[in-house]
């Protein structure tokens, strides 16, 4: 069964639920009205960037990642991240307390940066479902859920209008997506994650496991500009189609390439690229023509913002073409196409 039939299918089941905001489907996270409140909540992991090389010390930023992909979520539908629970697959290896701590002291970052409170969590000691690695790190599996509320109407989309402005946020690398087509990328070409690279003067595995960026203080102040909000995770340029259910984007301008991701760009196909990675660009959001520069000003100097593109009734809902650095695509949710 494909990831996107398992996907239909659980929708399904969700959408026999009696309190769940089915305006939702498909977006970030979606809205559940208990006792009047409008209560936001979602669900994710760190993927395959647990398997990349790392030292104990470097699981902090990996429980950043774990709280980053969750808060963010949250955001786009407007709410505000409230509290957040972990949960922790592991093997019985003797040092794994050593991980688990940094584990916890990353979560403390996350929690500092606007990931809500860390209020619990579960450690499953997992033998004969994770196994300890070849490199001697405990076999493991990090995920979260987190929960926020939406103070004010739900951020559906539903707002957006052909004439406004798409801005971009930008990341802080790649996040925490895309690592199995990295961890090809570097077995391929034999790279030495710790040798000297041109990344500013870190190496590439520096690079690659800078801990994804929260953006809950950048929403809470761009708040009442934003008419729609995605956060660039997993299928890259894609994601934006899930938060335009009533018109169509194109994005015709992009920031200059980081070295990190120019050397991405240069051994990864265009499409790949695209359909996988923020390439730069870790959030976007949707705002009137007229509210631009309110909204920049709202979100000041602590993030980089440029516009990128504009809703347009040329393209249909949900659809996105994309016309910059020399590429032209068209994406919708499941799909990137070349054109």
């Amino acid at each position: 069964m494909s990831t996107d039939a398992v996907v239909a299918a659980l929708g399904a089941l969700a959408s026999r639920s009696r309190i769940a905001d089915h305006s939702l489907s498909g977006h970030f996270a979606n809205v559940v009205t208990i006792g009047g409140t409008r209560v936001a909540i979602g669900t994710d992991g760190v993927g395959t960037k647990i398997l990349l090389g790392m030292t104990p010390s470097d699981f902090a930023g990996l429980a950043v990642d774990c709280a980053a992909m969750n808060a963010n979520d949250l955001i786009c539908v407007g709410a505000r991240p409230v509290a957040l629970v972990d949960y922790l697959a592991i093997d019985c290896t003797a040092d794994a307390e050593v991980y688990a701590k940094a584990i916890a002291e990353g979560f403390v970052q996350a929690e500092q940066q606007g990931a809500g409170s860390i209020v619990g969590g579960e450690v499953a000691v997992l033998p004969g479902i994770v196994a300890e690695r070849a490199d001697g790190v405990p076999g493991m599996d990090l995920s979260a859920t987190a929960i926020g509320l939406v103070e004010g109407e739900v951020l559906s989309g539903a707002a957006a209008c052909p004439g406004d402005l798409v801005l971009g946020v930008a990341s802080s690398g790649v996040h925490s997506n895309g690592f199995t087509l990295l961890r090809e990328l570097v077995a391929r070409e034999k790279c030495d994650l710790d040798a000297p690279a041109p990344f500013g003067g870190r190496t590439l595995r520096q690079e690659l496991l800078t801990p994804t960026r929260l953006y809950p203080a950048l929403t809470a102040a761009a708040r009442p500009f934003l008419r729609s909000a995605a956060n660039i995770t997993g299928g890259g340029i894609k994601n934006l189609s899930r938060v335009l259910p009533v018109v169509g984007a194109r994005i015709d301008a992009w920031p200059e390439l980081s070295p990190l991701f120019a050397w991405i760009a240069e051994r990864v196909p265009p499409a790949d690229c695209f359909a996988t990675f923020n390439m730069g660009v870790g959030f976007m959001l949707v705002v009137a023509p007229s509210d631009v520069d309110e909204a920049r000003e709202a979100i000041g100097p602590a993030y980089h913002v440029s516009v990128i593109g504009q809703l347009t009734e040329d393209i249909a809902p949900g659809q996105v073409e994309f016309r910059a650095k020399g590429f032209r695509f068209h994406a919708d949710r499941k799909n990137l196409v070349v054109a």
